[in-house]
């Protein structure tokens, strides 16, 4: 049986330049320029971030998670035991800019402390990613183990 996934909640990461900052220094430089330096100035800011790599992408978590034989077994050994596995088991993932997790629990209220926790917080923390420059990110996984 295949696990159906999705993702809970986006990466969290701190948000650099929101409104209401006090540093109103670069609008003021901003102001001088003219529309084509502008242009200019956000392609080559453009360039700039698509050669640093970011955390991982809903892409990179659905490859590690979905389909992970490892998590898989934690759910079938669950089910063989007769743990009723409701709709959803959510998963929170600490993952630092190395690409190691750092954390890694079931917090689903019911699955919380059980086996079933610790067999999947196992086999995620053994994940790893491609490490980025910048901080640490949260995710919330969401497992579908009851879909077909």
């Amino acid at each position: 049986m295949t696990i159906r996934f999705l993702l809970l909640a986006l990466l969290l990461l701190p948000l650099a330049g929101c409104p209401g900052d006090d540093d109103d220094s670069a609008d003021d430089d901003d102001s001088s320029r003219d529309d084509d330096d502008a242009v200019d100035d956000d392609d080559a800011a453009d360039d700039d971030d698509a050669d640093e790599p970011g955390p991982p992408e809903l892409e990179d978590l659905n490859a590690a998670l979905r389909d992970n034989v490892d998590i898989e077994a934690c759910f079938q050994a669950a089910r063989d035991a007769g743990v009723d596995l409701e709709d959803l088991v959510l998963l929170n993932l600490v993952i630092e800019p190395t690409g190691v997790v750092s954390s890694a629990r079931v917090t689903t209220a019911a699955h919380t402390g059980t086996d079933l926790d610790t067999c999947v917080s196992t086999v995620a923390l053994a994940l790893t990613f491609e490490p980025w420059t910048g901080n640490a990110v949260t995710v919330n996984y969401q497992f579908f183990p009851n879909a077909e």
